[in-house]
């Protein structure tokens, strides 16, 4: 169950809106993924755990939810993210320190997501806003390439590839 002040969405409104305004808690209870919590530390009654999770967890709520399935109570402390995206606490770089240099490519980004490839008709349909009849793949969001260059993002469903959102600014020029 995500926090009663929280960005998750109610009714297309924001919970912390709502939860601001004094309205009844709703319960915002969802299905989230969680692949593992390892203990990597135990000194009563701090409880160091390093848990890999899917988008959408929130921590803290689990950490309440943990204490009250042990009848203890619980409330976290401290809070780190070291991995998101595939990207590593030790590849960042401090925002003081960073430069032009430091940016990556939006292929780079993006290179880890599932993927579609479609040929410049295609791309031309997507960037225009108009879905294309699909049927490679199973359903879902991918990132939209385009001869070695990404386009946007686009979704797989209903017999069709649909876009979501795209990069206006990359064009496609027609064949000659």
């Amino acid at each position: 169950v995500a926090p009663r002040y929280s960005a998750l969405r109610i009714a297309g409104e924001r919970a912390h809106e709502r939860a601001r305004r004094g309205e009844p808690d709703t319960g915002r209870c969802r299905r989230v993924d969680i692949d593992s919590i390892v203990v990597s530390n135990w000194q009563e009654p701090v409880l160091t755990l390093e848990i890999r999770c899917g988008p959408g967890t929130y921590i803290r709520a689990l950490a309440r939810d943990l204490g009250a399935r042990l009848e203890t109570g619980a409330f976290l402390s401290a809070l780190r993210r070291v991995e998101c995206g595939g990207f590593r606490e030790e590849e960042a770089v401090p925002l003081g320190r960073a430069s032009e240099r430091d940016w990556l490519p939006l292929e780079n980004l993006l290179a880890r997501h599932a993927r579609v490839e479609v040929d410049r008709d295609v791309c031309r349909h997507l960037c225009q806003g108009r879905p294309v009849p699909w049927s490679e793949g199973e359903s879902g969001m991918r990132v939209a390439w385009c001869e070695g260059a990404v386009h946007g993002l686009a979704e797989i469903a209903g017999g069709e590839l649909r876009p979501l959102r795209w990069l206006a600014a990359r064009r496609v020029a027609p064949e000659r």
